[in-house]
């Protein structure tokens, strides 16, 4: 399981369409007629979207107007308020995200503005987006609860491997929590997201190649919290109408996806150079003739910490038949103090250097997490990436063993 760094992505959902052109830059108008039944506490809703300045409509008689307007089509956020001193206004239950489009649009909520029906032109793709928006939280969610679960064990196994579990916690509990932890970690990490990308998003943008929002299921795909995926989301990409790829968003998402193609596999891996253990720096193109696994890590990852043992047996097995690691450690919320500790605490007695600036993180196109490794051939050609646990030894095992 991977822990987020919550990487700056100004990527805004500015997305819109209009008839039959949906690559008009001129601002086009857009008004939201609401009306809300059974719940007087809503006195106003505000609306934000983009870089535009939030619009506050007042709600008189259960009903509000919200009017602007728009060069793309967007999500629009809309958030019910009580009156000043109400504690008790549920917020949470009076949010709304709609996805809007140059026009008119009919809002109608019941008892909270979560519980709203959207009629209207301006409407158009809201339905879609709702139904995707639902199948993502979902998702999200049982990958949040999976990680709760994974970080509780992550504890145990911890205590176990620096001896200051409690009785009766042994090698037994140890095996079986590790066992456990795996799991979890295959299905948060891959297991739901490969479940929703290919039942939900790829679907969706298959079979509506019009539709602005496949826009959005291509960026859940890879590009908000996720790794970009170069070789499904390029092809969809460019699948999509003209009209859709000719939108502000769509030509920004391209730029990014291929950014992110510099490290698929097949390409020669971008140079880094960075001071290792005794301050001197250290080239990666320098370990050419040999089989280099990359190994982005950080010393407060517990994920990271726990791919070491398997480094560690694949490192002693082949590191004199023409395979190396180069660890690169993130300055993110560490020191060298503390990256230093944990390479010996590891044992980990292989190549490091350490990254203040988190460089990597652009040059690798590296937007959602870490651990993440690339094994590069002695060219420097990537060949296979992230290969957790046992799987680095056994693509060794066919590279070398012979």
């Amino acid at each position: 399981m991977k822990q987020i760094i919550h990487i700056a992505i100004a990527v805004l959902y500015s997305l819109v369409l209009t008839g039959v052109s949906y690559a008009r830059s001129a601002p086009q108008p857009f008004k939201i007629t609401g009306s809300i039944k059974g719940n007087t506490r809503i006195v106003r809703v505000t609306a934000t979207y983009g870089n535009a300045e939030p619009i506050v409509a007042q709600v008189k008689n259960g009903q509000y107007v919200i009017s602007g307007s728009l060069t793309e089509p967007t999500i629009i956020h809309l958030q019910g308020e009580g009156k000043a001193g109400d504690n008790d206004f549920d917020e949470a239950a009076n949010r709304y995200d709609l996805y809007l489009t140059p026009g008119n649009v009919q809002l109608r909520s019941d008892k909270s503005l979560g519980n709203t029906q959207v009629s209207g032109p301006g409407g158009k793709w809201n339905k879609d987006y709702q139904y995707l928006m639902g199948e993502v939280k979902r998702t999200e969610d049982s990958i949040y609860n999976l990680s709760q679960k994974a970080m509780d064990l992550n504890v145990w196994l911890i205590m176990y491997k620096n001896g200051t579990a409690p009785a009766p916690y042994g090698l037994q509990e140890y095996q079986r929590d590790s066992i456990k932890y795996k799991a979890i970690g295959y299905w948060s990490e891959r297991g739901l997201d490969s479940v929703l990308n290919s039942s939900v998003l790829v679907p969706y943008i298959k079979k509506n190649q019009g539709s602005p929002v496949s826009l959005w299921a291509l960026f859940q795909i890879g590009g908000f919290t996720k790794e970009y995926k170069y070789d499904l989301q390029y092809p969809l990409l460019e699948q999509l109408s003209p009209e859709v790829k000719a939108l502000g968003f769509a030509q920004r998402l391209k730029r990014a996806i291929e950014m992110n193609g510099i490290t698929e596999v097949g390409k020669v891996a971008p140079e880094i150079m960075l001071p290792d253990t005794s301050g001197q720096n250290l080239s990666l193109s320098s370990l050419r003739g040999r089989y280099v696994l990359v190994d982005v890590w950080a010393d407060w990852c517990g994920p990271c910490r726990m791919e070491f043992p398997h480094m560690a047996k694949a490192y002693e097995k082949y590191k004199d038949r023409g395979f190396t690691i180069f660890g690169v450690s993130l300055a993110f919320n560490s020191s060298k103090a503390r990256w230093k500790k944990a390479i010996v605490d590891e044992k980990s007695y292989w190549l490091h250097v350490f990254d203040e600036k988190d460089s990597i993180l652009k040059t690798y196109g590296i937007n959602s997490g870490i651990p993440k490794n690339y094994l590069l051939d002695p060219k420097g050609v990537i060949i296979a990436k992230n290969l957790w646990g046992d799987a680095l030894e056994k693509k060794l095992d066919e590279l070398l063993s012979k």
